[in-house]
């Protein structure tokens, strides 16, 4: 079978705040899937305006003033549909041709990080409207302990980030295939965990590695 015959993955990459996403990201493009269709989008696939206009700065997410309660509610659900189009418009299609599409973040970012998007705790929610959108092939999860991401970021402080580490491990779906990986070792060994999941998923990579 040649290898346009074959479909390709959704992956997602989340973790906190310094666990590498954007790293490992690249590696990973640069790696496994070397050779391959690849895109990759920043949490969002892009329907709706950037926040602030593309004026706000973005190197302190967690700065911002979180919207009031009901504008942040109708936020989550205005890119719940966002993301719904975008997955049967973007994603879904481009797998179906062959392609990798690479997520940074995902849709349970806005459960763990609110903030980070100027929300309100809105888990609940988050997690309902969740369920109504299609899973990635593979969710893998940065994690590591908190001195060690704090160490290379400095946007949250310790104890925001070990929560975050607890709640990625909490927020999850059951039925959400998902690695998770430690971010301690050097970036190399972190991706080689992945790429082997990546090749159980699909196989006929190793091959053209080969």
């Amino acid at each position: 079978m040649s290898r346009r015959a074959h479909r390709g993955l959704v992956i997602t990459v989340a973790g906190p705040d310094g666990s590498g996403k954007t790293s490992f990201c690249e590696a990973l493009t640069a790696g496994v899937l070397r050779g391959e269709n690849v895109r990759r989008i920043h949490h969002r696939f892009g329907g709706l305006p950037a926040r602030g206009g593309g004026t706000t700065d973005t190197t302190q997410p967690h700065a911002q003033t979180p919207y009031p309660h009901g504008a942040s509610e109708a936020k989550v659900f205005a890119l719940w549909g966002e993301s719904l189009v975008g997955w049967l418009r973007t994603a879904l299609p481009f797998v179906r041709r062959g392609g990798f599409l690479i997520i940074e973040r995902g849709w349970y970012d806005l459960a763990v990080d609110p903030t980070r998007y100027r929300l309100q705790p809105h888990g609940g929610l988050v997690r309902v409207l969740g369920r109504l959108l299609p899973t990635s092939d593979l969710l893998v999860v940065l994690e590591g302990p908190a001195e060690l991401l704090a160490s290379r970021k400095d946007e949250c402080t310790e104890e925001e980030l070990a929560r975050q580490v607890d709640a990625w491990r909490s927020i999850v779906p059951r039925r959400q295939r998902s690695l998770y990986v430690d971010v301690s070792p050097p970036l190399a060994d972190v991706v080689s965990r992945a790429s082997v999941e990546v090749l159980r998923l699909a196989p006929w990579l190793n091959r053209r590695n080969m």
